[in-house]
């Protein structure tokens, strides 16, 4: 009986796993024109982690004997999907080399304009799993025996894989994250966040309702007194789909900017700090975030950002550029 039981765990993993591929490297797809943290922030599970799944059901389905159980349209799909991976798996590495080749160009985020941004690191999982299916391939599954010694040798490389990447930090980032909503289950987003990340995320939320989704928007150049906000990868996870550039940004060009984030001397959860932009910032208008619970938004049109007359030097907000004028 309980052979009986795995076996039809085994099918079942077979049938799962085509879809299961499919929509791992959609997601991957999606990701590596997003941000890192896209998936997890909107589905709770790290690309990784969907990575290790799609191994452990390639693997299962590599060692699945077929018999007359696995319906025939099952087959068909499964050499359709090989036939289509053979076709594209010589383009997906020549692309994922010149992508890395052309990496250190384009910096670390690889900005091909203000509204695109792309990353290497999450696309090059995209040729991991089509080898998997050429796992499958390299021989019929209905004539594997670990005694051949290629299956033997790839299936020893999937479980280096998997082992890989079940021990990285994925599994690290989705218990802390995870933490705070199961405290306390009962709460809002808002609030949950707000324990999770602390007052960052209001600052980040004032933020999305006074910009656009397609704002072009610069920030201090990473460094440990600004924390969150000068960490461009982090700031993003909050601020998608709105651009960010540092001011330290080799592609950074003045004219195409939109909003200037103010970082005020008092920080968000308490003490001091050096305030920025510690330069003039031609501005339409100038958005202040008290950092009180009960401040009211202080606005201020038609009059450039200048540090040294700032009258809310503790406040942190945000600047409209004025379009048009050199700074």
């Amino acid at each position: 009986m309980k052979k009986d039981n795995v076996s039809r765990l085994l099918i079942l993993n077979f049938l799962f796993f085509p879809f299961l591929w499919i929509v791992t490297l959609t997601l991957i797809g999606i990701e590596s024109f997003t941000y890192p943290g896209f998936v997890f922030k909107h589905l709770l599970i790290s690309i990784n982690l969907l990575i290790v799944l799609v191994m452990v059901s390639a693997l299962l389905a590599r060692l699945t004997t077929l018999s007359q159980h696995i319906p025939i349209r099952m087959e068909n799909l499964y050499k359709l999907l090989f036939e289509i991976n053979l076709l594209v798996f010589p383009s997906l590495i020549v692309l994922t080399y010149l992508v890395f080749r052309l990496k250190p160009i384009w910096s670390n985020s690889v900005l091909y304009t203000n509204k695109l941004r792309f990353y290497p690191g999450t696309f090059a999982l995209i040729p991991l799993l089509s080898f998997l299916l050429i796992y499958l391939q390299v021989l019929d599954i209905k004539s594997f025996s670990f005694r051949k010694t290629i299956p033997k040798f790839l299936t020893g490389v999937l479980i280096i894989w998997i082992i890989f990447f079940s021990v990285d930090n994925s599994w690290k980032f989705f218990k802390s994250n995870i933490k705070s909503p199961i405290k306390a289950p009962f709460l809002s987003f808002s609030q949950k966040m707000d324990l999770q990340v602390g007052p960052i995320f209001d600052y980040y939320n004032f933020i999305n309702t006074v910009t656009p989704n397609n704002a072009l928007i610069m920030h201090p150049k990473q460094q440990s007194q600004w924390g969150d906000i000068s960490n461009e990868g982090y700031t993003r996870y909050f601020l998608y789909p709105r651009n960010l550039i540092s001011e330290d940004s080799s592609t950074l060009d003045k004219s195409k900017v939109d909003y200037v984030v103010i970082i005020g001397h008092q920080k968000l959860n308490g003490g001091e700090q050096n305030g920025w932009p510690n330069f003039i910032v031609p501005a339409s208008k100038i958005i202040f975030y008290p950092n009180n619970p009960e401040g009211k938004l202080i606005i201020i049109n038609n009059q450039k950002f200048n540090p040294s007359k700032n009258p809310y030097p503790n406040y942190w907000g945000i600047i409209k550029v004025e379009k048009g004028v050199q700074w």
